[in-house]
């Protein structure tokens, strides 16, 4: 209240400024804007000052509703102009509730999932600007105090910009967990614990007239659970409504022409469900596409392996033919192959090995051709000389190279030097460490490795000992990029630190890939991280757990199921050459050959299944 009170007073203010004498500035006084006392503002800080106020006013209210989210049998989908006062609130809660939902009225009738979106984007700002300003002092502090970096924490470090980060994921949590429903068709899946989820669908009319149109909020998230395109399905929004439609990627904005409730396009989307991504056979959500020549669509489940027609009567077909002709002629044009790539990538260092090997073997016959002239030169020269001659003599025994003498002195004096370099290296070795800095370099370097090892143990170790309690996947990941932070580790060593952590000889039993998956799509985003992680699935299978062998083709089979490696990988990884540059090292020949023998079932099904897939 006392927000908006502060707020109306410099909205008021507005029109009764005063201007200076000289220059066109405008300032506010304590008789423009009560409380001010002899204090002034400018007109810049006062929109500032009003920007500000009705943000935080907004947060407060949507802070309101989240709280009765969390407390209260209130329900997300209720809009706000239909929610009566929640029961069982004392006075002073009623009312205080009251107040923060007349502020979230005064917008219009808004969905709850679209609120906590905004609470969401608006605790993303707060830590962005706490970030920013943490940022701006040190910067300025950098040029004040000497060594200000050593005793100061990173922007992004500190706790309080951690915390707001934090903060920030704390509403999606809760929107998440109360707004997924099962994936199902036609028919309804009561089971609360059926594991494959999606997002109630949210729908938004837009528009009056004939521009009136019903956007579908969450098309994203819907299509990326169902795995589908989001143009896919909004196109069937389209021709089951009988309206036009249209996705745009670069917005990621569905739009339906027409006026549709939520209700009515959620059971459009359970429709969908049922015709192109059921398995037909086992009714799972596990299916992908197998396009057969320039007419036919199947199922191919993951599941249960079957493959099933797709009702090509439906106009979607249509679209799906279309969109899969296209890409396959885009990936043509762009050359984006990705195993001709390699093969050329291959090929190109094949080619430049004996070029390389052919350069220095011309490198060491020009050195050996230079020496051997320089001999040669050095013996006529020794043969002209007087040998009466002092200096002739002294320039002799100064150019005598020792590994061609073979006089009975020269073989002593090398066996002399031979054991003072030997007793020399000897007691560097005993010898108690000195200060010399470059003595030191060579030192820290000698340990390095050893010390990351140790790092990566000790940060492995405390993952492990906070995975012990209930945490989110975002406070999760957070703490394994703290433990990374704080062992001075790099960054690529985070997805070592998780895996070390999570996997245990119950990988299997627990269904552990799932479980922490949320965790794994983060550290697994690339082409490099899904080498690292096969690195990592062979090793835990053969050194960590030597009795999880003949279970390596499973696990990295639970890994593909949940998008975290892809085919093309793991078909590359089949290849000796190409496995050598990102296996771990502590995995011995016998048993990388044991690992890629149990890998050929799986392999040859992977093969198959993508001639399948493949226009005949």
């Amino acid at each position: 209240m006392m927000m908006q009170v502060a707020c109306q007073r410099l909205v008021d203010a507005e029109k009764k400024p005063v201007k200076l004498r000289h220059g066109k500035q405008i300032i506010y006084t304590d008789k423009q804007v009560p409380g001010l006392g002899k204090n002034y503002m400018t007109e810049t800080s006062r929109v500032v000052a009003i920007e500000a106020y009705l943000f935080y006013t907004r947060v407060f209210a949507l802070e309101g509703y989240w709280h009765q989210l969390q407390t209260s049998a209130i329900s997300i989908e209720t809009p706000l102009n239909h929610l009566a006062i929640v029961d069982g609130l004392d006075e002073s809660a009623a009312a205080t509730w009251a107040h923060q939902r007349a502020i979230l009225v005064e917008h219009g009738a808004v969905q709850g999932g679209d609120l906590l979106r905004e609470l969401v984007a608006a605790y993303k700002s707060i830590a962005k600007n706490a970030q920013d300003g943490k940022s701006r002092d040190d910067k300025r502090g950098q040029h004040i105090i000497p060594d200000y970096t050593l005793v100061h924490k990173k922007a992004s470090e500190e706790r309080i910009v951690i915390d707001a980060h934090r903060t920030s994921l704390y509403p999606n949590n809760v929107y998440s967990t109360m707004s997924n429903i099962n994936i199902a068709g036609t028919t309804p899946v009561d089971d609360p614990e059926y594991r494959y989820k999606m997002p109630r669908l949210v729908a938004k009319i837009e528009g009056r007239g004939n521009g009136i149109k019903t956007v579908v909020v969450n098309a994203v998230e819907i299509a990326s659970a169902l795995h589908r395109s989001p143009g896919e399905v909004t196109k069937f929004f389209g021709t089951e409504l009988g309206a036009q439609s249209k996705f745009d990627d670069a917005t990621e904005r569905a739009v339906v022409n027409g006026a549709f409730e939520a209700s009515q396009m959620q059971a459009q989307l359970s429709k969908f469900i049922e015709l192109f991504v059921l398995c037909p056979n086992c009714r799972l959500p596990e299916t992908k596409y197998k396009y057969k020549g320039k007419e036919s669509i199947f199922h191919r489940c993951l599941a249960c392996g079957a493959v099933e027609p797709v009702d090509m009567n439906h106009k979607l077909t249509t679209y799906l033919l279309k969109e899969h002709t296209a890409a396959k002629r885009a990936k043509k044009s762009d050359g984006t192959d990705k195993k001709e790539k390699k093969l050329k990538k291959k090929d190109a260092e094949g080619d430049d090995e004996p070029k390389k090997e052919k350069k220095e073997k011309k490198e060491k016959k020009e050195k050996s051709g230079e020496k051997k002239e320089k001999k040669t030169k050095k013996k006529v020269e020794s043969d002209d000389d007087d040998e009466g001659s002092t200096k002739a003599g002294d320039d002799s025994e100064e150019e005598v190279e020792w590994h061609t003498d073979l006089s009975a002195e020269a073989v002593a004096a090398r066996a002399k030097e031979a054991e003072a370099l030997e007793a020399a290296a000897h007691s560097a070795m005993v010898a108690p460490p000195t200060s010399s800095a470059s003595e030191d370099v060579v030192a820290s370097f000698d340990n390095l490795d050893i010390d990351d090892e140790a790092a990566i143990e000790a940060a492995t170790a405390a993952v492990a000992a906070f995975l012990q309690s209930t945490h989110s996947p975002a406070e999760i990941f957070d703490e394994v990029v703290r433990q990374q932070t704080n062992g001075a580790l790099p960054a690529n060593d985070r997805l070592s630190i998780f895996f070390g952590a999570a996997f245990t000889s119950q990988v299997l039993s627990s269904n552990q890939v799932a479980k922490y998956r949320p965790v794994l799509e983060k550290l697994v985003d690339n082409e490099r991280s899904q080498h690292q992680v096969i690195a990592l699935t062979e090793h835990f299978c053969a050194v960590k757990f030597p009795a999880l062998l003949a279970s390596f083709p499973v696990v990295l089979k639970l890994l593909y199921d949940e998008d975290l490696v892809t085919e093309e990988i793991i078909l590359a990884w089949t290849d000796d050459d190409y496995r050598k540059l990102h296996a771990h090292f502590q995995v011995t020949p016998t048993q990388a050959a044991a690992l890629k023998k149990s890998l050929e079932p799986f392999v040859y099904w992977l093969q198959n299944a993508e001639e399948e897939s493949d226009d005949e």
